[in-house]
């Protein structure tokens, strides 16, 4: 493994830290996107084996307990690994003692969660087992160990640990996961397979952060301070907004629904959840510059983050929109989850509202706007249940999907407002290439229909066309 490239500690710069991501920016960024890429990748190719493989009901139950991890990762969290990044990149002497500091903090509030969610569902006449979600909630606080200790990292600089553990634990899932379904392990076990890998990544990645600690022992501020605090709150609403219509569905529809809703949102949630785990340096890289005043470098990184990202995924977003059948006839078979399709079209509106408020979010903690950041998203949250209850009931599947573009739009608007120079002349710029670049595949797409093996190579000249442009735009990220 490579060696680590830490910039110099706050004591050697007089308290305010420089190096780390002002040196070489772009080249971490780049290879934390290709790890997370990879990733997302084999990610997929398990989906495609799982549902291929897995009659609807266990894949719905399997759904329902990645749902529940991904809600209980968001509330478990409590702010931690954003908050593990608001001490030590403004001080890289913290790295361990807020990375220590913080983790009894996330454990217990992740199995607090979990066993308080799990007891409920146990009681309650709906049809997710108590198993699923109690092995959701360990799933989710494991992962959480993991990617505070990324956090505490990353924060400095250092990412080749992360970016290791990123392909190697999905590897090793995969692998295992293979074996699995080939001897007919229903979803418990899967997600107990889960478990053991990413609590091999947590202690991994515990390790790694203890290796970094400084020669002289360094308290960090409060973890649970009233920034915290609206941290915490702000990343929980996060995390659930964009998946309460998937409790829903599963709460008030059939496991039938569920899965066809999973299907059309996996290819989505896949690219999103891409994008935003890719544009986390973006917290570190204006939290430091901002502490020392750099504000128009702040500003100007945080863009170029958004811009390369809706770049990266515009050829994807054109293709879900355009030619849906395509990646769901890839995803589970020809022929299969036909009802899918109007669910992943509506699902890929949302796409740039994921990344824009991703950085955006990330641009408020930077300035410790936390509690504006509750208030966006407790808006967008309250929105996608008011929407959502109804809309479900009625229109099943397709309704969750509207439901989450309802939430989008709401967040999306009031984040804009908030941050003006994420949306002004300059940054615009800075996203004129993703439009040029998604509303040309869309029309080779739409011209092309029906040749499907045309289709797919013009595709790939998209995704060409987008990385090397990317790879321009990320020189907005070195510090000028």
């Amino acid at each position: 493994m490579r060696a680590e490239e830490p910039g110099p500690t706050s004591s050697e710069q007089g308290g305010q830290p420089a190096g780390g991501w002002d040196l070489g920016a772009s080249r971490r960024f780049v290879a934390l996107a290709a790890a997370r890429g990879a990733s997302q990748v084999l990610g997929i190719v398990w989906f495609l084996l799982a549902v291929r493989r897995l009659d609807e009901s266990t894949f719905g139950d399997l759904a329902a307990g990645l749902a529940f991890f991904a809600v209980f990762s968001g509330i478990g969290d409590a702010g931690t690994t954003r908050t593990v990044v608001r001490h030590v990149a403004t001080n890289h002497d913290l790295v361990w003692s807020a990375y220590w500091r913080a983790l009894p903090l996330r454990i217990m509030t992740g199995l607090t969660v979990g066993a308080l969610t799990t007891a409920a569902v146990a009681v309650a006449p709906v049809p997710v087992p108590a198993q699923v979600v109690l092995l959701a909630g360990l799933l989710a606080t494991v992962s959480g160990a993991t990617e505070l200790a990324f956090a505490s990292r990353r924060a400095i600089g250092a990412i080749w640990v992360e970016v290791g553990l990123l392909v190697g634990e999905r590897v090793v899932f995969l692998a295992a996961g293979v074996v699995a379904l080939s001897a007919g392990v229903g979803a418990i076990g899967i997600l107990v397979l889960y478990l053991v890998t990413n609590l091999f990544s947590a202690v991994i990645s515990g390790l790694a952060t203890w290796w970094k600690r400084p020669r002289h022992h360094t308290q960090p501020g409060p973890m649970t301070d009233r920034e915290a605090r609206l941290t915490a709150y702000g990343f929980a609403l996060v995390t659930i907004s964009p998946r309460l219509p998937t409790i829903l569905v599963a709460l008030l529809t059939s496991p039938v629904d569920l899965a066809t809703f999973s299907v059309a949102q996996r290819p989505v949630e896949a690219i999103a959840l891409f994008a935003l785990s890719t544009a986390t340096p973006a917290l570190p890289i204006a939290r430091n510059r901002l502490s020392r005043g750099l504000v128009a470098d702040a500003d100007r990184a945080v863009a170029a983050v958004a811009g390369v990202l809706l770049l990266a995924l515009a050829p994807a977003v054109a293709w879900f929109l355009v030619a849906p059948d395509i990646p769901l006839s890839l995803l589970a078979g020809a022929g299969r989850y036909e009802s899918a399709k109007p669910v992943l079209q509506i699902l890929a509106l949302t796409t740039a509202s994921w990344v824009f408020r991703g950085v955006a979010e990330l641009r408020l903690l930077a300035e410790e706007r936390a509690g504006l950041l509750v208030r966006v998203t407790l808006s967008g949250a309250i929105t996608t249940v008011i929407a959502g209850a109804p809309f479900v009931i009625a229109f099943g599947s397709i309704g969750a999907a509207w439901a989450v573009v309802a939430g989008e739009a709401i967040m999306t608007i009031l984040l804009a407002r908030s941050l003006p120079a994420l949306a002004d002349r300059s940054a615009l710029r800075s996203y004129f290439p993703a439009t040029g670049v998604f509303v040309a595949t869309a029309v080779v797409l739409a011209a092309t229909a029906d040749h499907v093996a045309l289709q797919t190579a013009l595709l790939g000249v998209a995704f060409g066309v987008a990385a090397i442009t990317a790879l321009r735009l990320l020189k907005h990220l070195e510090r000028r």
